[in-house]
């Protein structure tokens, strides 16, 4: 995929009068299309390692916060470039989670990427912290927010929100199912709150600690 991309966008770039108005534009879609490709078949290798993986979880101890600026730092040039911003707020002396480095990673890359990609103006703001027995990461968007009738579809996989006024890049549909089933095998808690079109905020309750086994 990498150089496929990099072959094309070389073809968008040479020099003027090599390709047409046209085939600069057929060049362009083409880019965008192998990219959503790609976007698609990595969110199903994601998805069918979660559901694959609860009985072998990684659990070891790491800091929340630095995982999710690493997420934050990755996701904002895209924001930028829509001239959104992107906001972490961390908690000072968090102890470590205890849990799947992998799949947290997974849930703060799909709840961020989500919020971006379905936010026009204003910001997304994440905030990691701790409580008794747990970490909590609270992803808040301004975007067009979540109807009641979008609500029951949106987490399982190929759910889509119903159709907005803004134009969007349509992803695959899969991202908050991986949400959903990576915070299940880490036996967390996933909530939602909208109030129309107020944006969307996404809460993750993860345990501190693995719990025992039965």
């Amino acid at each position: 995929m990498t150089t496929l991309r990099l072959r094309l966008d070389l073809l968008r770039r040479a020099p003027e009068g090599t390709l047409t108005a046209a085939g600069t534009r057929l060049v362009t879609r083409t880019i965008a299309a192998a990219e959503r490709l790609y976007e698609l078949a990595q969110s199903l290798v994601d998805l069918v390692s979660v559901d694959t993986g609860g009985a072998g979880l990684q659990i070891k101890p790491f800091d929340l916060a630095a995982v999710a600026a690493g997420v934050v730092d990755a996701i904002e040039p895209e924001a930028r470039d829509k001239g959104l911003a992107v906001r972490l707020d961390a908690a000072d002396g968090m102890p470590p989670l205890h849990s799947d480095e992998h799949l947290v990673r997974l849930i703060l890359v799909n709840l961020v990427g989500n919020a971006v990609k379905f936010t026009e103006r204003g910001e997304v703001s994440v905030s990691v912290t701790s409580e008794p027995g747990a970490h909590r990461v609270v992803v808040r968007d301004t975007g067009p927010g979540i109807s009641e009738g979008s609500r029951s579809r949106i987490f399982e996989p190929f759910g889509h929100l119903e159709p907005l006024s803004h134009k969007h890049t349509r992803g695959a549909g899969v991202g908050l199912a991986i949400v959903r089933r990576a915070v299940d095998a880490l036996g967390g808690r996933l909530e939602l709150e909208s109030h129309g079109s107020e944006g969307a905020t996404f809460i993750v309750v993860i345990p501190s600690q693995p719990s025992a086994p039965h």
